[in-house]
């Protein structure tokens, strides 16, 4: 009951939105209870280790607060708050020194012993950044990651949608308040997230997405995940924010390379001489963590048809076209159709446009 009444006042500092985590923090450890502080004035704020700018704005906010009213308006929105005592706080996050306060979820946060990575990188990226950040999605929810990342159009979207294809676990921070439609665009892909895993923010329902939330946001991002994968980056990003925060708390990094001229691949780059492994492919990731790749088009190829077996072959390494294919394999036009079906079924294959079959990233 008493963390119930403490969650009450949680939320109401953060609608006056000038506590902060850290502030919050300060305010727990000088009051005996944060409804204390809540009707502490300005002054004792101040001592508690608010800026004097900061307290005097709470004591302003304050006045158009009725913390009841609040707290039963939020619990009739479906949206939970979990402060940083709770046992459900994610428990890497809950060891960074700058740790949110509380944490505002709509869906279920992971299971301590799930493993995360956060995969990011540039809103507007390029078709082999997409393709990238795809196939590594898939690959690491196969061995057994759910991914985070920050449901920014591009690659954020990219990877957490890749991730629910492959029936895995996604959840996205978010700069605004969790009922906050944004990006407009990525509606229907954080429905899906909350129905397999969960949107995440520390700011309080309602709040609009701001400039400097972004890097806030970003130390969730990197703070919960054992790991950072930077597919695209530009080398002045925000997605390299991420990267750095994810160093600073002793936490790995990765990043993908691209070629020489792109402006998208000066970031990771930049990561990769700075230290960051490079990665090729997924294995590079999962050898960090001791794991080993779940390859299913060799599982399939064992029970593939003869004809599977030789459209996989000409296909393993990259997309070809279906003339290509037929005469890769010189089986007939309708057996290469029919290999093609069942191992789009299967899963081994994908059809990427314009009569053009790839392995299955």
């Amino acid at each position: 009951m008493q963390r119930e009444q403490e969650k009450k006042y949680i939320h109401a500092f953060n609608c006056t939105r000038k506590a902060g985590a850290q502030g919050l923090a300060k305010l727990s450890a000088h009051f005996s209870s944060l409804a204390d502080a809540w009707r502490a004035p300005a002054a004792e704020l101040v001592r508690a280790g608010l800026t004097q700018e900061n307290a005097q704005m709470v004591a302003d906010g304050r006045r158009s607060i009725d913390v009841e009213a609040f707290w039963e308006k939020f619990t009739a929105s479906g949206i939970a708050l979990v402060a940083r005592h709770d046992a459900e706080y994610p428990k890497l996050l809950r060891t960074i020194i700058d740790a949110p306060y509380a944490l505002y979820i709509r869906g279920t946060l992971p299971k301590d012993d799930e493993k995360l990575i956060a995969i990011v990188g540039t809103r507007k990226p390029t078709a082999y950044g997409k393709e990238a950040a795809r196939y590594l999605a898939r690959e690491l929810v196969r061995a057994g990651f759910s991914v985070v990342s920050g449901m920014a159009i591009g690659l954020d979207a990219v990877a957490l949608g890749a991730a629910l294809e492959e029936n895995g676990q996604a959840y996205g921070v978010l700069g605004c308040g969790v009922d906050v439609p944004y990006p407009a665009q990525n509606q229907p892909l954080a429905r899906r997230v909350v129905e397999h895993g969960a949107l995440i923010s520390e700011f309080a329902p309602g709040v609009e997405g701001e400039l400097f939330h972004f890097p806030m946001r970003n130390r969730i991002i990197a703070g919960m995940s054992l790991g950072t994968l930077v597919i695209e980056a530009r080398e002045k990003s925000g997605t390299l924010i991420t990267a750095d925060l994810a160093l600073d708390y002793n936490r790995d990094v990765f990043a993908v390379p691209g070629p020489m001229f792109s402006q998208v691949s000066r970031g990771t780059h930049k990561l990769i001489q700075n230290g960051a492994k490079l990665v090729q492919g997924v294995r590079d990731i999962l050898e960090t963590y001791g794991l080993e790749i779940v390859d299913i088009r060799k599982s399939l190829a064992e029970h593939a048809t003869p004809d599977e077996q030789s459209v996989l072959a000409a296909i393993s390494d990259m997309p070809m076209h279906l003339d290509e294919i037929i005469r890769a394999t010189s089986l007939p036009v309708h057996a290469v159709h029919s290999a093609l079906t069942m191992l789009e079924i299967k899963g081994a294959v994908e059809h990427v446009g314009s009569s053009v079959y790839g392995p299955k990233r």
